[in-house]
């Protein structure tokens, strides 16, 4: 497995490794996003912990965006915040190269 080091550079050069994102114009930003699972327990998906305005338990987890947009999820709050935590973490090591 390649390390962070060697991910960032190769995003930097491809602008293909999720969850970099690449600009033409503006070159590359590095968008932290977070992997939860839907209330069914079927689907997972990404949400840009950018856009994440508050989470709230009642007792199902949601996630509410800065657009409005409600999510309930499987984790808890405080496993979405311990993610969001590590994923900033993991995109601050990347940049260091």
């Amino acid at each position: 497995m390649a390390n962070l080091g060697s991910l960032a550079r190769e995003a930097r050069d491809s602008c293909t490794l999720y969850p970099v994102t690449c600009t033409p114009k503006y070159g590359m930003s590095l968008t932290a996003m977070i992997l939860v699972t839907r209330i069914n327990k079927i689907s997972q998906f990404y949400v840009n912990e950018d856009m994440i305005e508050f989470i709230e338990e009642t007792p199902d987890t949601i996630i509410s965006l800065n657009t409005g947009k409600k999510i309930a999820i499987m984790e808890t709050a405080i496993d979405v915040v311990e993610k969001i935590r590590d994923e900033k973490i993991r995109v601050r090591k990347a940049t260091e190269f």
